[in-house]
């Protein structure tokens, strides 16, 4: 296809990300490393097509919360800087989530069933309450079973890495790009990117926009492209228990108070402020301590 805008990869390009989580996303044998990159790959998977749907950026721990889906309504709230947005899920986005959120019960119990991992196990029974304590979207440690791999764009690039050697923010190009095509409307594919020219967000509080009749049309043309692109609901891979046990379901107490998601990025970005606004005050002392101080006869000599 013509792209509208810039440089727009060729479709062998995204099958070839298709089909590379596809590929490794292969039957279980009961091996612990089975496990781990069956798991990973479909991770891979979930996160593609969400990201080419919603145009999320790669930010570390992306969609972390299940609390930020409305999987009946068809609607996300992202936060990858400081501002909320919200955007619309495809049918297809939401099915594939449907089968993430039972995938991940199993998942639980099949860890549960290993005494290697079950506290990890335990920890993803709690992720569909209100006590989650790690993200939504996670890879498995092959080293360390009672431990998960938090999601990064560099962790992403890596994973992807055999298929896939574009920036992953691209996909956000992609989803753009498809959108203005099939339904020709900027103004939707500005909502779904959460582009804004004025002060207030186009969804927010003043707005005279409907945010479901908004998200309903995005919606239609959102599940056009990525159909006509090849995406489809990927089954999850089966999983087996290595021995009969009672699965329970967030028992075990959390110790600390969870960083993940937008607030740890938060956290972050004040850190980050803090190391700046330390480096600039020295630099600025430093600069003025050249100076002599004058008294005003000085000053009126110069």
């Amino acid at each position: 296809m013509t792209p509208f805008t810039g440089y727009y990869p060729r479709q062998s390009t995204i099958k070839a990300l298709l089909e590379g989580c596809f590929e490794r996303t292969t039957p279980l044998s009961g091996g612990d490393t089975n496990l781990v990159s069956s798991h990973n790959a479909f991770t891979d998977y979930c996160l593609a097509l969400l990201m080419c749907c919603t145009g999320h950026r790669p930010v570390d721990d992306p969609f972390a919360e299940l609390s930020q889906f409305d999987l009946e309504r068809g609607l996300l709230l992202i936060c990858e800087t400081r501002a909320w947005r919200v955007v619309a899920l495809s049918d297809l986005a939401m099915a594939q989530m449907n089968v993430y959120l039972k995938y991940l019960q199993h998942l639980s119990e099949c860890l549960q069933s290993r005494d290697s991992s079950r506290e990890l196990g335990l920890r993803i029974s709690r992720l569909s309450g209100s006590k989650a304590d790690m993200p939504l979207f996670f890879y498995l440690n092959e080293n360390r079973p009672d431990s998960y791999i938090p999601i990064s764009s560099a962790a992403l690039s890596s994973e992807w890495s055999a298929f896939w050697r574009l920036p992953i923010n691209f996909l956000r190009h992609v989803m753009a790009t498809q959108l203005l095509r099939t339904s020709g409307r900027p103004d939707l594919v500005q909502l779904q990117l959460g582009h804004t020219d004025g002060v207030d967000y186009p969804l927010g509080s003043r707005s005279t926009v409907s945010v479901l009749l908004a998200a309903g049309v995005i919606r239609k043309h959102l599940d056009s492209y990525m159909r006509e692109s090849g995406w489809r609901v990927m089954d999850a891979p089966s999983l087996e228990l290595q021995k009969a046990f009672s699965p329970s379901f967030g028992k075990s107490a959390v110790t600390t108070e969870p960083l993940f998601g937008h607030r740890k990025r938060e956290e972050k970005r004040k850190r980050d402020h803090a190391k700046s606004k330390a480096l600039v005050k020295m630099l600025v002392s430093d600069h003025l301590a050249r100076f002599q101080r004058i008294d005003a006869d000085g000053a009126h000599r110069l």
